[in-house]
C-alpha cells in the first residue's frame, strides 16, 4: 500500500469505520498527521493521503476487521506493523518506499510512509493497452531487479529481506520518459526475522505473480 496520484483499485469496506478528512492522528515520534483523502483500500488496510510536519505523507491504517467482518487480533497486527516499519527503516533506498513513523488511532494501528508521486504499474499498462515498447519493458525489468537486490542486501534480525509479493499493484512507476525508475511499495508482506510475516495474516502472496515455491511451501 502507498500513496499515488492516481486512483487505485478499491475493495468495499462497508463493515469498517472509516476515517474522515480533517481527522488528526499522532505518531509515536510526536508528529501529527491531518487526514486529507482516502487514496487506496485493500483487504486489511486503507491508505490515506495526509499532511505531516514536512509535507505530504501516506498513512496505511489497518482495519479493525477484515473484509469478511472478522475481528483482527490487535497485538499480532501491531507486531506485524512494527516488522514492516523495521524492514523499511533498514532499507533507505530511492527504489523502496520509506517508513517515517507509526502509531495507533482509536485502536487502529497505522504506518506513516513516504508519499510517492507516480502511477501503479497495472494502471500504466492499462492505459497503454498492455502493449508497452519492448525497450521500455527491458528497462523496467532492470529497475525491478535493482530494487529487489537492494532489499536482498539488507537484513532484519540477521535475516535478509525479501518482498514476497512483487506484482503490478505494488510497483510504482515514478519516472518513465527517457529512463524507467520504479519504487517498490507495501512491505507488509516480507520475510522478517525467522519466519514469513504478513500484516493481514493472509497467504502472503498474489497467486498469479508468486514463485512456485511460495505455493508449494
Amino acid at each position: 500500500m502507498v500513496a499515488s496520484q492516481t486512483t487505485p483499485f478499491r475493495t468495499p469496506m462497508s463493515k469498517r469505520t472509516l476515517l474522515r478528512s480533517g481527522d488528526e492522528l499522532r505518531g509515536n515520534f510526536g508528529n501529527s498527521y491531518v487526514i486529507e483523502e482516502c487514496i487506496g483500500e485493500g483487504g486489511t488496510a486503507e491508505v490515506w493521503r495526509a499532511q505531516g510536519p514536512k509535507g505530504k505523507v501516506a498513512l496505511k491504517v489497518l482495519a479493525p476487521a477484515s473484509d469478511k467482518g472478522e475481528a483482527v487480533d490487535f497485538e499480532k497486527t501491531m507486531a506485524r506493523l512494527r516488522n514492516e516499519f523495521k524492514a523499511l527503516e533498514n532499507v533507505q533506498s530511492k527504489l523502496v518506499v520509506r517508513s517515517l513513523d507509526l502509531g495507533v488511532h482509536e485502536d487502529r494501528p497505522f504506518l506513516v510512509l513516504e508519499y510517492v508521486e507516480g502511477t501503479r504499474l497495472y494502471e500504466w499498462l492499462a492505459r497503454e493497452n498492455f502493449a508497452p515498447d519492448l525497450n521500455w519493458i527491458e528497462a523496467l525489468i532492470d529497475s525491478l531487479c535493482e530494487a529487489a537486490a537492494v532489499l536482498h542486501a539488507k537484513e532484519v534480525d540477521g535475516v535478509r529481506l525479501a518482498h514476497r509479493d512483487i506484482n503490478p499493484n505494488n510497483i510504482m512507476i515514478v519516472e518513465r520518459e527517457e529512463t524507467v525508475r520504479v519504487k517498490l511499495i507495501d512491505l507488509g508482506i516480507a520475510l522478517v526475522g525467522r519466519g514469513m510475516t504478513t500484516v493481514g495474516g493472509s497467504a502472503g502472496f498474489t497467486p498469479f505473480y508468486c514463485a512456485p515455491e511460495q505455493v508449494t511451501g
